[in-house]
């Protein structure tokens, strides 16, 4: 970890607001929480071992377009970023993963706009 590196990590962590702390996972990825870095070291485990395939972190996902409208202030985009997605061997869905800590209001209205937008019969929502 360069100087540079662990300066970010530790500006990042005086800011945050439930206490997670930035962690680096065994393959390299800085992750928002312990709690994802020790989820994200599993699911390397699993896809060497073919259990999952295809894994990906923090993938993000658009839930509502940016509008503009007449006389009105332009409306931002609302974007979800998945934890972790990977193919699952055994069910043969692809899985969208949240490492949730804390389950705040904006993240539960997240959550239900991805399962409605994103999840059908080959698609599935976990937390873990």
């Amino acid at each position: 970890m360069t100087v540079d590196e662990y300066r970010e990590i530790n500006k990042q962590q005086e800011n945050s607001k439930y206490r997670a702390q930035k962690t680096r996972c065994q393959y390299g990825h800085v992750h928002d929480s312990k709690k994802e870095a020790d989820r994200c070291n599993v699911l390397h485990l699993m896809q060497k071992a073919d259990l999952i395939r295809d894994l990906k972190i923090q993938i993000p996902y658009l839930l509502i377009a940016a509008c503009q409208y007449e006389n009105m202030e332009d409306e931002r985009a609302v974007e979800y970023k998945a934890d972790f997605v990977y193919f699952d061997v055994k069910s043969k869905k692809t899985v969208i993963e949240d490492a949730k800590g804390v389950r705040t209001k904006e993240y539960i209205i997240k959550r239900k706009l991805m399962k409605m937008k994103f999840c059908d019969k080959n698609t599935i929502f976990i937390e873990s």
